[in-house]
């Protein structure tokens, strides 16, 4: 993955949408992982669940095929960082990634125009 963009803060081109999913896209950003890690990109974004109240997301994506992976922000602030619950916390901050995947790499492509991503 070649790094083709700069951080994208704040994204402009607000709503994208892909296959049956429309998110409000807040910022992009290419984290190259080091020397020895494998690159991906953060997307910030809003998205409206079936209650319709938007919740604050972070994606992570990286170039191979149903690598993504999302998280609420405002859980992951509060320390909520599991899928399932325990002593701590309730869980259930775990976000099927391959519904998002394509929506997240359309906002990729249109901040970055990375070819992969378009």
């Amino acid at each position: 993955m070649a790094n083709t963009c700069a951080t994208h803060w704040p994204f402009d081109e607000g709503t994208i949408s892909a296959a049956d999913m429309t998110i409000l896209v807040e910022g992009v950003d290419y984290h190259r992982n080091g020397v020895g890690g494998e690159p991906f990109y953060v997307v910030a974004f809003r998205w409206a669940e079936q209650d319709g109240e938007p919740r604050a997301m972070l994606g992570i994506v990286f170039e191979a095929r149903n690598h993504v992976a999302v998280l609420d922000r405002e859980q992951a602030r509060l320390g909520n960082i599991f899928m399932h619950p325990n002593d701590q916390h309730a869980g259930g901050n775990a976000w099927r990634g391959d519904p998002f995947a394509p929506v997240l790499r359309r906002a990729i492509a249109q901040a970055t125009g990375y070819a992969p991503f378009q």
